[in-house]
């Protein structure tokens, strides 16, 4: 149990409506995913099947996109399919989350702040979408919201991060400075929150290293860092969020202590996306944990500011929040449909198959049980260590000629037809332009072509005879 969650019918009411907006966001991202998810449930299903931590059945074993784990939560729920996987993760990022908010509303209510001119933002895109993308992130969220307490038991859900989200590693070490600062506590208790956020990452990199021969995981090797990205990423974050408007105006000088290192955490953090580069995913997903903290700090920050100018901020950030609903988490509500959609057409596309190579491992492994190629090098340590990015790896032909795919998989560039021949077409990303030269692909025909919903784009499927 959580000390100091508040008493009375206040803290109650406002834990519940707290609960009640990011139910809401839940509720209206429902159907938002990413191909990372099924990638993660495929790992799981491998396991619950008795294969081990793998992507492929026979294949070497690979942390994937997979943080160390989440795959074995999972697991419990993917006997049947990678779907169920995918279904039970979706499930449990959005309970988690909803108990989350309710907590922080009750806590903010309990400490004396005003929980209602923050909690508005817990119905925000970001939050609801990534609590229900199938991914780890709505668990993470959730023990990052947790970790505000100044308790044990928020000791060990820093921890918990730590160990789940390398890049929130500052977030948690400097969260865990409020004990190690604090005159109230033993000297065991004001050290255990700083122990636990670094030492369960250093036991992390530790079983990595046991496990798949590095401390660190492939993403880092296959999705390389660019600054210029990750300034763009943590401009983004600034604008788009919410939080930072509420951030602007006076009432520093009035934090307590605490509440300044939990700003802290939050520039750490922030500058931990930007030294990580961000990543591709929509909605900030990297920047989702800290969000919680932000909210924190923006409602200890207007007991001291005028109450006036407040509610304008607040506002401005809803009208923000509005507009990310609009642009992107309101489409994004399409995405789990249109996956599950080829994922049906892709198991009679893929009938009869050895081998796939594919850049979209998600979809393409919950519709495809045997052995798939991953293009980008997420679940292929000698493809992520090649040269170029997350979409431009610069495999060579004679990869293709060893390993002999009998079906490739290739997204076209938007707007662009389906023909024959196939080369003929434009591609959406770098090394499936490249395809089109290579000497193994020149006797691949065009199988079948599965449109993705709601775009401009399609998926083509070429059936290929391995050159002798």
């Amino acid at each position: 149990m959580l000390s100091n969650t508040g008493r009375g019918g206040k803290g109650v009411g406002a834990g519940l409506i707290s609960a009640a907006l990011a139910l809401l966001g839940v509720a209206l991202a429902w159907g938002f995913a990413v191909d990372d998810a099924w990638i993660s449930a495929r790992v799981a299903w491998r396991l619950a099947s008795g294969y081990g931590y793998r992507y492929n059945a026979h294949g070497p074993r690979v942390d994937a996109v997979t943080p160390l784990g989440w795959a074995w939560v999972l697991a419990l729920f993917a006997a049947g399919s990678v779907e169920a996987a995918v279904t039970a993760a979706r499930v449990l990022g959005a309970a988690s989350w909803v108990g989350a908010a309710g907590w922080f509303g009750n806590r903010l209510k309990a400490t004396q702040k005003n929980p209602y001119f923050a909690i508005p933002l817990l119905a925000a895109a970001p939050l609801g979408a990534w609590a229900t993308a199938g991914m780890e992130t709505g668990l993470v969220l959730s023990l990052a919201t947790v970790s505000l307490a100044e308790n044990l038991a928020g000791a060990i859900a820093g921890g918990l991060v730590a160990a789940l989200r390398p890049e929130a590693i500052p977030f948690c070490i400097v969260l865990a400075l409020r004990a190690l600062f604090s005159r109230k506590e033993g000297q065991v208790r004001r050290v255990t929150p700083l122990a636990l956020a670094i030492l369960s990452p250093v036991l992390v990199a530790l079983v990595r290293w046991h496990m798949f021969g590095q401390p660190f995981p492939l993403a880092v090797l296959a999705k390389p860092s660019d600054l210029l990205h990750g300034l763009q990423y943590g401009f983004g974050v600034l604008a788009f969020t919410g939080p930072t408007l509420l951030w602007l105006g006076g009432g520093w000088k009035g934090l307590t202590r605490s509440d300044r290192i939990v700003a802290a955490a939050v520039v750490a953090h922030w500058l931990s996306l930007i030294a990580a580069g961000g990543d591709w995913m929509p909605l900030w997903r990297l920047a989702v944990p800290a969000i919680p903290a932000s909210l924190w700090v923006a409602a200890c920050l207007q007991v001291h500011q005028r109450r006036a100018l407040t509610w304008v901020r607040l506002g401005a950030a809803c009208l923000v929040a509005g507009y990310v609903w609009i642009l992107v988490g309101l489409p994004g509500r399409h995405v789990m449909q249109a996956r599950t959609r080829l994922i049906e057409r892709g198991r009679t596309a893929f009938a009869g198959s050895q081998r796939v190579a594919s850049l979209d491992v998600g979809w393409v492994g919950a519709a495809f049980a045997g052995d798939i190629l991953d293009l980008a090098g997420v679940t292929d340590a000698r493809v992520a260590k090649l040269p170029g990015g997350h979409t431009t790896k610069k495999i060579q032909n004679s990869w293709f000629d060893s390993i002999q795919p009998d079906m490739v998989v290739l997204l076209t560039a938007p707007g662009e037809s389906p023909r024959e021949p196939w080369a003929s077409m434009r591609f959406a990303r770098g090394i499936e332009n490249r395809i089109r030269q290579m000497p193994y692909f020149e006797n691949c025909r065009l199988a079948d072509v599965l449109k993705v919903m709601h775009t401009q784009q399609a998926y083509v499927v070429l059936r290929c005879t391995p050159p002798r």
